[in-house]
């Protein structure tokens, strides 16, 4: 059976010497993880980074590849699992979901009480799932809840605990928009503003950005000249963008000009949107909620989690971040744009949620009027036929 070993390589007096993970606790060194084997003969080695659990985790997967299934996880705590996880997402995610990754598997690790990652089963994944029903997380939640947990589990070598048509199932989101129920409710939001939130929440409606691509907008991002928005990484800020790329967005004048404006208030600041400790705001939620709620706006039908009623808290459903995105795709798709255009400006990887954007609006056309009125007319003439004949045959 091919096996592989890890080797610690540290530098002593200048040179490089090659010791076992014993050899070097032993004499209190150091150094990158090298992962060996032997393939067709020949040594191979690959360098796998300086912290124990990931290079432990390494020898794992490349056993896993020598069975062809996988591994026993023997000896790894579910702890250290988890910390090998975190350590690999840190390289593709932002500082912020590789947190909220962190909380949730520790969560899990609570939930589970098991010590070792081997010990993981099926009971422990609906344990998990129970947990966020108890406390009235919403299907979507538990769903990417779950979701989130099977992809670390097979990450750490557990597989197979729960089958495809097992995972918890949710109904999608209404691709419901601002005005479009209430055509003055954007105007009567934007009144109960102050003069820093009302630019904030343009540049949330005009921009179509998500939440953390606006609180890391920098003044440099803005190009004054052709009115554009660059969406860029700051790694410095521990914001990564959702796909990996730079994109622009074209901004319109009048959010142009409220920015000529500002930044002559705040000319030595890099973010826009800041809190009172000059760090990026995180409380754009909080602030649109209060606002609704203020405006007289709440829906005063929703009722949270912790059983507060919008009547008479900040707390409705209707009003979210992400709506200020639906509303800019579904405004600009009634304006025309191409999808294609669309898909490019507000940042998605694929059409599937701009189609259901795209049939929401379609179903409100005056075409698609017309097209289930010639329906209908086709359906009463029919159905003046069969009582024409039901009418015939009661006479008889």
């Amino acid at each position: 059976m091919k096996s592989a070993s890890l080797v610690v390589r540290a530098v002593v007096a200048g040179k490089r010497i090659n010791l076992s993970q014993e050899e070097a606790a032993a004499k209190g060194l150091s150094g990158t993880f090298y992962l060996r084997w032997y393939e067709g003969g020949k040594e191979k080695w690959k360098a796998v980074g300086k912290d124990p659990s990931s290079a432990r985790m390494a020898v794992i997967r490349k056993e896993q590849e020598f069975k062809g299934h996988a591994a026993s996880t023997i000896g790894i705590t579910l702890e250290q699992a988890i910390d090998t996880f975190i350590h690999e997402r840190r390289a593709s995610h932002d500082s912020h979901s590789v947190e909220r990754s962190r909380r949730e598997l520790q969560r899990f690790a609570v939930v589970s009480g098991k010590t070792y990652i081997r010990e993981v089963g099926r009971a422990d994944v609906y344990a998990y799932w129970h947990f966020y029903k108890d406390r009235g997380s919403a299907p979507r939640t538990i769903a990417n809840r779950v979701a989130d947990l099977m992809t670390f589990l097979k990450a750490s070598g557990i597989v197979g605990l729960l089958k495809r048509e097992e995972m918890p199932k949710y109904d999608e989101k209404d691709v419901d928009y601002y005005t479009e129920t209430n055509p003055n409710e954007l105007t009567q939001f934007f009144a109960a503003c102050s003069a820093e939130e009302r630019l904030a929440f343009m540049f949330f409606l005009y921009s179509g950005c998500r939440e953390r691509e606006v609180m890391f907008a920098c003044w440099q991002d803005i190009d004054f000249v052709s009115r554009t928005y660059t969406v860029r990484p700051k790694t410095d800020l521990g914001f990564r963008t959702k796909n990996g790329k730079v994109r622009l967005v074209p901004l319109p004048q009048i959010l142009i000009d409220a920015l000529k404006t500002y930044v002559v208030m705040v000319p030595q600041r890099r973010l826009i949107f800041v809190n009172t400790e000059g760090n990026a705001e995180g409380h754009f939620l909080y602030k649109c909620k209060q606002i609704a709620f203020e405006a007289g706006l709440n829906c005063g039908y929703c009722v949270n989690k912790k059983l507060l009623s919008c009547a008479s808290h900040p707390v409705c459903s209707k009003w979210s971040l992400h709506k200020f995105r639906r509303t800019y795709a579904t405004l600009n798709l009634l304006a025309g744009m191409p999808i294609t255009v669309l898909q490019n400006y507000i940042g998605h990887s694929d059409l599937e949620t701009l189609n259901r954007y795209l049939a929401h609006v379609s179903a409100k056309s005056d075409l698609a009027k017309q097209m289930v009125e010639n329906m209908a007319r086709m359906i009463q003439v029919q159905g003046t036929v069969a009582a024409d004949v039901m009418a015939e045959t009661v006479k008889v």
